[in-house]
């Protein structure tokens, strides 16, 4: 069984919690929350639109970038979830992928932050 977007996520995270720690980094007060909120959402997203890869990282400088990897992708309307994950993102997008499959990227800029 393929691990939850939400474990793969939260797994990252926590390997970045403990690699800035040494750099007096951490998640932003409330940003766990959201950041829980967050993965929940994914979770039942990928319950709807199928998700074939999800993948997260977290770069030097403290921000989230999480991509899922999809064959079809559909929006009914703008209420639709993941048009809902794109707007609470700092940044979101689509890319066409070489596996005739499209990506579905998000950043979540500055999660961590100096102490």
């Amino acid at each position: 069984m393929q691990p939850t977007c939400s474990s793969t996520i939260m797994s990252v995270v926590q390997d970045a919690v403990d690699r800035f720690a040494d750099k007096n980094m951490s998640i932003k007060n409330n940003e766990d929350t959201v950041l829980r909120q967050y993965c929940t959402a994914l979770d039942i997203l990928s319950d709807t639109h199928d998700f074939d890869v999800c993948n997260a990282e977290v770069t030097e400088d403290g921000s989230l970038n999480i991509t899922i990897q999809m064959i079809d992708l559909y929006i009914k309307k703008s209420s639709d979830l993941l048009m809902q994950l794109g707007e609470n993102a700092d940044k979101f997008g689509f890319k066409a992928n070489d596996e005739d499959s499209i990506l579905v990227w998000f950043l979540l800029e500055h999660l961590f932050t100096p102490d």
